[in-house]
């Protein structure tokens, strides 16, 4: 469906109307309304606003055949019935939030009988109580465009495989009536801007080549909140225009019982199957698709997808990707631009735009505003380490010994920041080596936004990997994913998870060429990119053994020792009042022998087994409340947990203890 709104300069200015004439009007636009959007008519058009010298309207197209030209004429009929002069009327897209506001702003003004009504007979009538709730964004890509080239007219996105699918789109189709779409679009990219370039050249050549009508665009972000009924309902309201459904790491809020990515992906594709002729799908994926990609095939074999993605420059090409941003702003280049450019990296434009912001802030306390030289760069203090993200690390549950040394290291990456020593910057690459659940992701996490509220690192975010994103299935497809991993991590702390993954059972595989990949690149980026390495204690031996040089680049090994039962209790009651539960006063004598026997067992989970065990309880008290008298369940029984709520989660596993004998 498309959805726009029509305006036109009035011929006459009339006098301001009494309230009977006021009333005659507002019942003849309310019956002249109704009368020219018959039922039969796939569209509808109607008065929202009138003004001394222009009128607005409110107009929607269900089907392809419904053109503006046809809207317009609807207009200027309902116009005239209505006794307003109007001039050439002028009319826009709008998103569906827009439209829904003008058709209750006509209902408010009591130019149409209800808005309900009209958003039912076409199907929209759920909007208005779902659109909250959908973690999506609608945009118009045209007003974006002007929006995100005001804000940076540099952005130079190079890209073959777009020029290649444009030229494609240009030829146009053997026939005159729109079919569907032969294809839908990959876009690749690791920041919102080269992304949003991309889409909006695309989206702006199909719009030209009549391959898809509408501008406007839900982006669906592939996340816990999103359900097949949801994507479903935003499928049905983009006829004729375009979704983008995107999957990044960065915008995955993953709890420990929320849906995975990927089985959020996996919802979204089963609709996207259902409407791959009426919409266009565009996906927004990372460079490295890592464990995606495999199901990104399975899902999709019905389809075709063309991929498009940013090139990288060579040194050559950055440089003048630079000077191409210092003469738009007038201001000359030195060699301190290109200081930081590697002649033996690629580049691309994400990577470029934070080299020239840098040197364009140095410029303007030295040449533009001098006044500002002799200001130094603000410090942070060497007192203490500061932050909401430390202050979030020390209230972690255990892991005293842990603790200690993240403190230590912690302290020297800030004093190596406020006293940078000469010859050379100490590495500061890790290794955690601890069993499941022993929180060694979470410390990763909030090890990176310390090391960033404390100036170590400039964007301080958490990339996680594993062996699927940077082992290629094929000759050559290895190294590239390595190194896109450090380019993405750059700033930042790549986090290599099961590491040990890495070592294939023989020499000279994908493995060997992935961890050698990596220690070169350690090495070239040790000033900029910080990786831990993490897995079980007893596998990562193994994994340092690969490469003679990788043990020598890792700075801190840290250890993560496996939960006591009193930390595993203090980790239960603490989730539990994330979640607002209360527990009864004999939970923990309950829940304290099995922590002690189920820390026993190989494996069993550490702090993962206590948050398995609360939603267990979950489940059951769910059940027990349901079985008792409405009339007796208070807000704070509702609230709280029982002790017959919780049960052993280790029994009929494998490894459990077993009393072999006789019962006497």
């Amino acid at each position: 469906m498309l959805y726009y709104k029509i305006t036109s300069a009035r011929n006459e200015v009339k006098s301001k109307r009494g309230s009977k004439e006021r009333d005659r009007l507002e019942e003849k636009m309310r019956t002249q309304t109704q009368a020219i959007n018959d039922d039969s008519i796939p569209a509808h058009v109607c008065i929202a606003h009138i003004g001394n010298d222009m009128l607005e309207c409110a107009a929607l197209a269900k089907e392809y055949v419904v053109t503006k030209d046809m809207l317009i004429s609807l207009f200027h009929k309902l116009s005239e019935t209505c006794g307003f002069g109007v001039h050439e009327a002028t009319i826009t897209e709008i998103t569906l939030r827009e439209y829904s506001r003008i058709l209750a702003e006509a209902d408010g003004n009591d130019y149409i009988k209800n808005d309900d009504v009209i958003l039912d007979r076409f199907g929209l009538g759920w909007y208005g109580s779902y659109h909250h709730r959908m973690n999506t964004r609608e945009v118009i890509l045209d007003q974006t465009k002007l929006l995100v080239d005001a804000i940076r007219p540099t952005v130079r996105v190079s890209s073959n495989a777009l020029i290649d699918e444009i030229k494609r789109i240009e030829k146009g189709r053997s026939y005159e009536l729109h079919y569907g779409h032969p294809v839908h679009y990959i876009i690749c990219a690791d920041d919102d801007e080269s992304a949003d370039y991309l889409t909006r050249q695309l989206v702006s050549s199909l719009v030209e080549n009549d391959r898809i009508l509408s501008r406007r665009m839900f982006v669906i972000d592939c996340k816990s909140g999103n359900n097949t009924s949801l994507i479903e309902k935003q499928y049905c309201i983009s006829g004729g225009g375009a979704v983008q459904i995107k999957y990044l790491p960065d915008n995955i809020n993953i709890g420990e019982y929320s849906l995975c990515k990927n089985e959020m992906l996996e919802i979204a594709l089963e609709v996207v199957k259902s409407h791959a002729h009426d919409v266009l799908t565009i996906l927004r994926l990372p460079s490295v698709l890592g464990d995606a990609e495999d199901k990104l095939e399975d899902a999709l074999q019905s389809m075709t997808f063309v991929k498009i993605s940013e090139d990288a420059v060579d040194y050559e090409g950055a440089k003048n990707y630079l000077k191409l941003r210092a003469g738009d702003l007038g201001i000359k280049t030195d060699r301190n631009l290109y200081a930081s450019l590697n002649k033996n990296e690629a580049y691309k434009s994400a990577e470029l735009n934070k080299i020239f912001d840098a040197w364009f802030s140095k410029r303007l306390k030295t040449s533009i505003y001098p006044q500002y030289a002799d200001l130094s760069a603000y410090m942070v203090s060497p007192d203490a380490v500061k932050g909401n993200a430390f202050k979030d690390f020390e209230a972690l549950i255990g892991l005293s010994s842990s603790k200690e040394l993240i403190k230590e290291i912690i302290d020297f990456a800030s004093a190596q920041k406020l006293y940078p020593v000469k010859g050379g910057k100490p590495s500061l690459h890790m290794m955690f080596a601890g069993n499941p659940g022993t929180a060694k992701t979470t410390v990763a996490r909030l090890v990176a936004k310390i090391l960033k509220e404390n100036q170590v690192l400039e964007n301080g975010e958490l990339i996680e990997v594993g062996r699927s994103d940077l082992v290629g299935k094929y000759v050559g497809h290895t190294a590239p994913r390595v190194k896109a991993a450090f380019r993405r991590a750059k700033g930042s702390v790549l986090f290599i998870d099961e590491a040990y993954s890495l070592v294939d059972d023989r020499d000279g595989l994908f493995g060997d060429e992935a961890i050698n990949t990596i220690v070169q690149e350690m090495e070239n980026h040790r000033d900029d990119t910080i990786v831990i390495f993490a897995g079980y204690p007893d596998k990562m031996e193994g994994f340092l053994n690969k490469n003679p040089g990788l043990r020598s680049r890792i700075g801190f090994h840290v250890d993560f020792p496996d939960y006591n039962a009193e930390e595993l209790c203090n980790i239960l009651e603490h989730v539990a009042g994330q979640s607002s539960l209360l527990l009864a006063d004999d939970v923990r004598e309950k829940v304290m022998p099995i922590f002690e026997k189920a820390s026993t067992i190989s494996e069993f989970g550490n702090g993962r087994y206590a948050r398995n065990m609360l939603e267990k309880a979950k489940i059951k008290r769910a059940s027990r409340l349901i079985r008792m008298n409405p009339e007796d369940v208070t807000e704070k029984i509702s609230q709280t947990l029982i002790a017959d709520d919780f049960e052993d989660l280790s029994v009929g596993r494998k490894d459990s203890q077993r009393v072999i004998g006789f019962a006497v």
